[in-house]
């Protein structure tokens, strides 16, 4: 993971390392709407590429790949929503997100 430059993942743990590490990252979730709500949240976090399926994902890793800015820009948002003292917070906040 360290030494990529994009990722595309599954909605789960990697992602949340992903975005700690500040890589570049396309997430959606394969489980039918299972994961609906965080996916949203991460959307308007604008901390990640949010893909409906497997399909956009590829579709979006490209754009993702063609787009120095928006790389750069994605990489920011994680590591500055990751590596502050709210870190913790947020991944709890996205953990609850499922539980209401």
């Amino acid at each position: 993971m360290q030494v990529s430059n994009y990722a595309v993942t599954v909605y789960g743990v990697s992602f949340f390392e992903l975005l700690y590490l500040g890589i570049p990252t396309v997430v959606f979730s394969p489980y039918d709407g299972k994961d609906q709500c965080e996916l949203e949240e991460i959307d308007k976090l604008e901390t990640a590429l949010v893909a409906r399926n497997e399909i956009e994902a590829t579709e979006l890793l490209l754009v993702l790949m063609k787009d120095d800015f928006l790389a750069k820009r994605l990489s920011q948002r994680s590591r500055a929503l990751l590596n502050k003292s709210g870190a913790h917070r947020f991944c709890n906040e996205v953990a609850n997100l499922n539980k209401t």
